[in-house]
């Protein structure tokens, strides 16, 4: 499962940045920032279903305003990734997915953001986010 969000530019994003967003409150800045937001299952799994939290909530609220979902990825390759990278499957899903789109990668984790530049994939994290949207003065 995938969900996607359409607007400008096209990311995938892993659970921290999800969740970071969604805790003060401006998850809404993707939208304004990206045309699509590409979210693995593993990923949607991580943040909506296994943690039953007030961050949780706040991010289901867009697939109730049009985010589609799209099936899941071949969990083999993730788990490979996961177990020799030692980062979680949410992390390997949402790096595997990156480098098959060739697209950029929003995620905080060290250790995942380590293995997703070994495969030359760019990532921004949270804060390069809210960069981002200082930069392009979208406060909305």
């Amino acid at each position: 499962m995938i969900l996607l969000l359409l607007r400008g530019n096209r990311a995938v994003s892993n659970a921290s940045p999800l969740i970071h967003l969604a805790r003060v409150v401006r998850l809404h800045l993707l939208r304004n920032l990206y045309q699509e937001i590409l979210i693995p299952d593993k990923v949607f799994r991580e943040t909506c279903v296994i943690q039953k939290s007030p961050d949780s909530v706040i991010i289901q609220v867009p697939i109730g305003e049009g985010w589609r979902l799209v099936r899941p990825m071949k969990n083999s390759t993730i788990d490979i990734l996961s177990a020799s990278a030692g980062i979680d499957p949410g992390e390997a899903a949402a790096i595997l997915l990156t480098k098959e789109k060739r697209l950029l990668l929003l995620i905080d984790d060290k250790m995942g953001r380590t293995a997703a530049k070994i495969f030359g994939i760019p990532c921004l994290s949270a804060i390069g986010i809210h960069i981002q949207v200082l930069t392009r003065r979208i406060f909305v």
